[in-house]
């Protein structure tokens, strides 16, 4: 028998969606899609012999714990432009991996000796058989300042912070941007580094970007004070040919620069006169060579 239209609602039927599951990616995945297929072979054959070793680990008794080694120098100065070098040194590592975070945003910066940045400034430093593994920072800028983590995945994982201060230092010449000297005459070019953090390691002098401190050309002599962060440079009987731009450049500051003229004259006592004012003001340089043609006329 039909029962009554409308006594019996008639069944409706729900389409429930299931979410997609997301699409987790191991590590090896992960990291394949963000390594370079050098990188990628670099890491395939790390893990290679990290598996082989472990394997050969675990039939053994577990090794001591690592620890760091404190003997480093923990807060370094840097100035601007400079390389800086932070040095991790970290006893029976053993099959562990080395990590360098940025305290400030927590940023992984490398892995072993992978670098996970794409600021190519930051690179891991590391040799077979030694316990140490360095974070270089190449051209430091100002915003680097803070501090670096140096952690190891050991369980409970541990860490050594490291502080870097960046600060702006350049070297300067005590004199003129601009001089002139007389053919025959000595040249004596003095450079200070007061403002480095630390007594620099050399000083070098270059002459049109050419390095003059080992110089074939006879009669030049430098004289570098590291403790008192000074060094001269002297050049006898200077020539026309040693007209150029003169630069003085310490280990750990920027470098300063000067441009030295060396002219002819055939009124000695004259150029004399005229080289004591273009000294003191330098703008006189133009004025000083059209009197000096003149002379010569």
């Amino acid at each position: 028998m039909r029962p009554p239209t409308g006594r019996y609602p008639q069944p409706v039927y729900f389409s429930i969606q299931i979410a997609p599951q997301p699409n987790w990616m191991d590590t090896d995945e992960l990291l394949h899609k963000i390594f370079t297929k050098k990188q990628q072979h670099e890491y395939a054959h790390r893990q290679q012999q990290q598996k082989s070793d472990a394997k050969h680990n675990n039939k053994a008794s577990p090794g001591p714990a690592p620890y760091f080694e404190n003997s480093t120098q923990r807060s370094v100065v840097v100035a601007v432009g400079r390389t800086a070098k932070l040095h991790c040194r970290v006893r029976n590592l053993g099959d562990r991996a080395v990590t360098w975070i940025r305290q400030r945003d927590l940023h992984i910066l490398t892995i072993g000796v992978m670098t996970y940045t794409n600021d190519q400034r930051f690179e891991a430093l590391h040799c077979d058989d030694s316990d140490e593994w360095l974070l270089k920072i190449a051209s430091v800028q100002l915003r680097d300042t803070g501090v670096y983590e140096c952690q190891v995945s050991s369980e409970p994982k541990i860490s050594q912070a490291f502080k870097l201060h960046a600060l702006v230092a350049k070297a300067k010449i005590l004199a003129n941007p601009e001089l002139v000297f007389q053919s025959g005459s000595d040249i004596n070019l003095t450079c200070i580094d007061q403002e480095a953090p630390s007594p620099p390691s050399y000083i070098y002098w270059y002459k049109d970007g050419e390095l003059i401190n080992y110089s074939q050309r006879g009669g030049i002599n430098v004289l570098t004070e590291r403790l008192t962060k000074t060094s001269k440079l002297l050049i006898a009987r200077v020539v026309p040919s040693d007209s150029g731009n003169y630069t003085c450049l310490p280990s750990n500051s920027n470098s300063d620069s000067v441009y030295v003229h060396v002219i002819k004259s055939e009124h000695p006592a004259a150029m004399q006169h005229e080289r004591a004012i273009a000294l003191q003001r330098p703008h006189l340089f133009l004025s000083l060579l059209i009197v000096i043609s003149l002379q010569v006329r």
